[in-house]
């Protein structure tokens, strides 16, 4: 999370989060704690002070998503690339810990690593693209360490909109325990949603200068910026998104991440 008196900026992972954070901190006199963060995880930001600013998140076309998401781990990178190929080792104090927040959740304690190396082992396999897909959207025999297979709303929306709930409206840990329908999830985030300025990650600069005056940066400032920033960090060894799709697997986001779709206006085809 970025923030200062007027802004707070949370990153919703794979979705030009890092590469907007960089242009930010370049022009924006902000702290930057942790990655990630939801908002009530910042013990030097009380929910008060919180609700004061203009907050500011990040979204991108589902089906790019769930690509990105996979060959960034295929290059070995990624919070959910360790926990599905790494299992937690018992006798280390970290593993001990990994553990208990696991049965807390109520999780799976132990994966089949061996068999998620395997469906990461090329980011240009489109056939493992589309097992690793199904397995995370429809298999609920292993944890993502997030809680998401443990939800009550797991089964019926993506885990996509799942990280979206959770870090962009008030109350999600609770309410993700609880919801169970599409609907339901909708009514939580019309009610809760309190993301004032959504930075697509199709338009990430452009958006930026949108809303300049909005975050307290000077348009002239980002522009030479940019100039600094033409390409995004953390960005994965890929081909375009759809080459990985059949459709099969493209009517499987559709479905699983019809919120996001709607929401937003996204299509398979840019």
């Amino acid at each position: 999370m970025l923030f200062n008196e007027s802004i707070a900026y949370l990153e919703l992972q794979k979705t030009g989060c890092t590469h907007t954070k960089a242009i930010l901190k370049k022009t924006l006199d902000a702290e930057a704690i942790g990655m990630h963060n939801t908002y009530d995880s910042i013990g030097k930001l009380p929910l008060d002070a919180f609700k004061t600013k203009t907050k500011i998140g990040n979204v991108r076309n589902p089906w790019d998503w769930y690509v990105s998401l996979w060959a960034y781990g295929c290059m070995g990178k990624g919070g959910l690339y360790k926990r599905l190929t790494e299992n937690p080792n018992p006798i280390s104090v970290s593993g001990l810990r990994n553990l208990a927040g696991r049965m807390v959740q109520g999780e799976k304690l132990f994966n089949n690593t061996e068999e998620w190396k395997d469906l990461y082992k090329d980011g240009r396999d489109a056939i493992r693209f589309r097992q690793w897909l199904k397995k995370i959207l429809l298999d609920n025999d292993f944890s993502l360490g997030e809680g998401y297979k443990e939800s009550t709303i797991g089964k019926e929306v993506g885990f996509l909109t799942y990280r979206y709930i959770l870090l962009f409206t008030y109350d999600a840990k609770k309410a993700l325990q609880q919801l169970k329908h599409y609907n339901a999830l909708a009514d939580h985030d019309k009610e809760n949603n309190f993301i004032d300025i959504m930075i697509r990650n199709e338009s990430i600069h452009d958006d930026l200068i949108k809303y300049a005056d909005q975050i307290g940066c000077s348009k002239e400032d980002l522009k030479n910026v940019f100039k600094r920033f033409k390409k995004k960090r953390n960005k994965s060894e890929r081909e375009g998104y759809d080459y990985y799709y059949d459709d099969e697997t493209e009517q499987l986001v559709l479905e699983k991440e019809k919120f996001i779709i709607d929401k937003y206006g996204y299509s398979f085809k840019p």
